[in-house]
């Protein structure tokens, strides 16, 4: 009898576990995030819907934005209108999607409207899966700390940071955090702030023109990119002599050619910062010594990218490359890298072994299940770094090459 009570009791609680299961799924976010020190981009694991997703933080835009393909699979309701957005290095068409809610940290924000993007070509640079971007919209209450590579509260600060000065930086509505960098011959120009697909800086094609008319940066090579219209291409990058963030100095520095002036996730991390959204505040745990003065620049020829903490892989070869001429192939898996493992390499190690100009590297491929060896005689086809002429500085020049382009912009639209 009293079995038979116990048991009723069990079958009872089994039923009532299962209805509250029923009643609120459990989403347990994914927690492969490749760590930052493989990537060069900040993400998170976080819930969609109560379906776990990984998020790119993009500080950029202010809204977020959803894979298409994603949203479509959950059933999220999907309006009529599209729209075509401007991003960093071209344009987007996007498709407005209703009902998200984001979880991460046990907190869910409710988003009522958002723009699905196809974001899945946007994952071969990133080297994550991206399910989403984050933008303003969701990390208004967040703290992103850059120099530990996460989201935090407000509380989480310790007494290891200081709230920088307001002279060096400026928030901006829609825009975010700037930071003022000081250059060669334009002076102090704002820079948004950027964890998105950003190797070290982005300068607008105004800025690169008149740098390489001084001689104060020379076009170094072209690199893929896939932005968020899925559009898969290669753009230019410059090095450019010098520039100055927070006082540290940084020399022969790479730099994208887009349409916005930004700095990248990598550079930003030598800079100890976090972004204090609810204040609109920036603050430094601690202030580096020196900057780089040699970045590591690609000598081989292939792009390649961390698809998991173990992984890397070849997502693109420069024809007439050392690459190309030892016949490696975008899709190859590269599974040793002069004789050590990607899984014990960070990215930033990657990117030095494959700088070494003039060296021969041992790369181990692996293609469709083919294990291959190649000997990658690295070489580029610029001098890096670079012999920079002594000019004499006029900040006022570019000013000046400004307002000759607006003149001729008004004198056109007439």
């Amino acid at each position: 009898m009293d079995f038979a009570k116990n048991l009723d009791k069990l079958l009872y609680a089994l039923m009532l576990i299962v209805a509250l299961t029923a009643r609120e799924p459990i989403c347990l976010a994914q927690q492969q995030v490749i760590p930052a020190d493989k990537a060069q981009t900040l993400v998170i694991a976080v819930c969609i819907n109560d379906h776990p997703g990984q998020c790119l933080i993009d500080l950029h835009g202010y809204y977020s934005h959803i894979d298409s393909t994603l949203a479509e699979s959950l059933g999220i309701e999907r309006f009529d209108d599209k729209k075509t957005e401007k991003t960093q290095f071209g344009t987007a068409e996007s498709q407005r999607y209703g009902d998200v809610e984001i979880t991460f940290f046990g907190k869910t924000t409710a988003l009522p409207t958002i723009s699905g993007l196809n974001l899945k070509r946007f994952e071969y640079d990133v080297g994550h899966q991206v399910d989403c971007i984050l933008s303003h919209d969701v990390l208004e209450n967040c703290i992103v700390d850059i120099s530990e590579a996460a989201l935090k509260s407000s509380l989480d600060l310790d007494n290891d940071y200081r709230r920088l000065d307001s002279a060096h930086y400026s928030w901006v509505a829609d825009f975010g955090p700037q930071l003022a960098v000081s250059m060669p011959i334009l002076g102090s120009r704002n820079f948004m702030v950027g964890t998105a697909n950003n190797p070290y800086l982005t300068v607008s094609r105004e800025i690169a023109s008149q740098l390489i008319r001084s001689r104060r940066a020379f076009k170094s090579d072209r690199t893929p990119h896939s932005d968020a219209s899925g559009a898969y291409e290669s753009i230019d990058v410059i090095i450019i002599e010098k520039l100055s963030i927070l006082d540290v100095d940084f020399h022969n520095v790479p730099a994208s050619v887009g349409n916005f002036n930004s700095i990248g996730f990598p550079l930003l991390r030598q800079l100890n910062l976090a972004l204090d959204f609810p204040h609109k505040q920036i603050w430094q745990k601690k202030s580096p010594s020196t900057g780089l003065t040699t970045f590591p620049v690609n000598a081989s020829g292939m792009a390649v990218v961390f698809v998991s903490a173990t992984q890397l892989k070849v997502i693109k070869i420069r024809p007439e490359s050392p690459s190309t001429l030892a016949g490696v192939e975008a899709g190859d898996e590269i599974v040793e890298l002069q004789g050590q493992r990607p899984a014990d390499l960070s990215l930033f190690q990657v990117q030095e072994l494959l700088a070494q100009d003039g060296k021969i590297i041992k790369v181990v491929l692996d293609r469709k299940g083919d294990r291959l060896e190649k000997n990658l005689h690295l070489k580029r086809p610029f001098l890096y770094p670079p012999v920079w002429e002594t000019t004499d500085e006029d900040s006022g020049e570019f000013e000046k090459f400004l307002e000759q382009n607006r003149r001729k912009s008004a004198a056109k639209s007439k």
